[in-house]
């Protein structure tokens, strides 16, 4: 199903558009990205209604995305990998985390090490999406910190224990996405910005 939308909607932008082979290939991982993410949010929020936990499931879809928008983080070689990560993460951890009540120690040493983390990982791109430029790198890394920062006050905060566990839920998600171990564990490359530049270089 997937490659039948990619093909039709590469094909009817080539007859209607002179773009190159490279531009192309940028608009079709565009469109395989919006395609497998509204496929994925779908039957993730589905099954958030079987399991009931709807709610849980659509704020930390927020949470998360608005910190990955600049942290960015991997996306798995496999649907099915993906499919069951999401459903671990998005399902089944709020249904586990909702009711936990955490101290103030704890949210301090959540907070500090996901801080930490995006520090020294984020932006963490992938083989197909490298983040070639260094301004851009830094300017995302400064967003991430920002977001983080952003995060770890509301937390301190707001007083719902609901939305506080949330937050922090998301926090560290983004953490595990963007740490090179993750990476390894899924056998994906890290640091793909290096390999690009390598390449390059090779070339010329």
């Amino acid at each position: 199903m997937k490659e039948v939308f990619l093909n039709k909607s590469i094909n009817l932008l080539t007859k209607q558009y002179n773009y190159d082979s490279d531009t192309l290939d940028r608009i079709k991982y565009g469109l395989e990205i919006i395609y497998i993410s509204i496929t994925k949010i779908s039957v993730i929020l589905i099954l958030s209604l079987i399991f009931k936990t709807f709610k849980e499931t659509l704020l930390l879809i927020v949470f998360v995305n608005f910190i990955r928008t600049f942290a960015f983080g991997l996306h798995a070689k496999k649907s099915w990998h993906c499919y069951i990560s999401s459903i671990i993460s998005f399902i089944l951890l709020p249904y586990l985390f909702i009711n936990i009540k955490f101290n103030i120690i704890q949210k301090i040493i959540i907070s500090f090490l996901t801080l930490l983390s995006m520090i020294l990982y984020a932006p963490s791109d992938t083989y197909k999406r490298p983040l070639i430029n260094k301004k851009h790198r830094k300017k995302l890394k400064r967003n991430s910190i920002i977001v983080t920062i952003l995060y770890i006050t509301l937390i301190f905060i707001i007083k719902s224990n609901y939305i506080v566990n949330l937050i922090l839920l998301s926090l560290i998600i983004q953490s595990f996405l963007i740490n090179p171990f993750i990476y390894k564990l899924f056998d994906l490359p890290y640091n793909n910005y290096k390999s690009y530049k390598k390449d390059c270089n090779m070339q010329k």
